[in-house]
């Protein structure tokens, strides 16, 4: 029997290896521009990257934030819906202030947390010289197909009743085994009893 030092080590080994999978997965996802709009209003997936902030693996923390630097440079929108995710903006802005801390990390840190608080960008068609209720006389140009709006790749939400569960550890083994599953961006169990049935 091992020790519980070396029990609490090794579950802190699984723990970081699940977290590096689940956040290069986000981050393999949220690189395809077509995906950021459906992540970042994802609360679970808003979840796993946040909880990565506090794993001591170096990559890990990095690649969360990327992730969230792509999702924000989708749109202003992507922006101002993690500006409201809860603690975020303060997470991102310890991580760049901690002394200790990665330089290309805390550099990181420091863009995420300037796109956070960003003001709204200009609006379209408001230039210098003309007054924000004055109309272009220049009739809009069309798009080239290449440059046509694509749309967003369709996603699925599935439920399903799953009975047997009997603690805390199989739980957290059907959460692990269900983020794995090649396509699944975010699992969260609802109205978990756990018991004898």
């Amino acid at each position: 029997p091992a020790s519980p030092a070396a029990q609490r080590q090794q579950t802190m080994r699984g723990e970081v290896g699940d977290a590096r999978r689940v956040i290069f997965k986000l981050h393999s996802l949220a690189m395809d521009p077509r995906n950021r709009p459906f992540i970042a209003r994802d609360d679970g997936c808003l979840r796993n990257i946040i909880r990565t902030f506090d794993f001591p693996a170096v990559d890990v923390v990095y690649k969360a934030l990327e992730t969230l630097s792509y999702l924000c440079s989708h749109s202003y929108e992507n922006t101002q819906l993690l500006a409201q995710v809860p603690g975020l903006k303060r997470r991102v802005k310890q991580l760049a202030e901690e002394d200790d801390q990665d330089e290309d990390l805390k550099s990181l840190a420091l863009h995420l947390t300037a796109l956070l608080l960003s003001p709204p960008p200009p609006t379209p068609n408001t230039s210098p010289d003309l007054a924000p209720d004055t109309p272009s006389t220049e009739p809009p140009k069309p798009l080239s197909p290449a440059k046509q709006p694509s749309k967003p790749a369709p996603v699925f939400t599935y439920m399903f009743r799953v009975e047997g569960l009997t603690g805390e550890e199989d739980k957290t083994r059907l959460e692990r085994t269900l983020i794995r599953v090649k396509g699944v961006i975010s699992v969260s169990l609802d109205r978990i009893e756990l018991g004898n049935t």
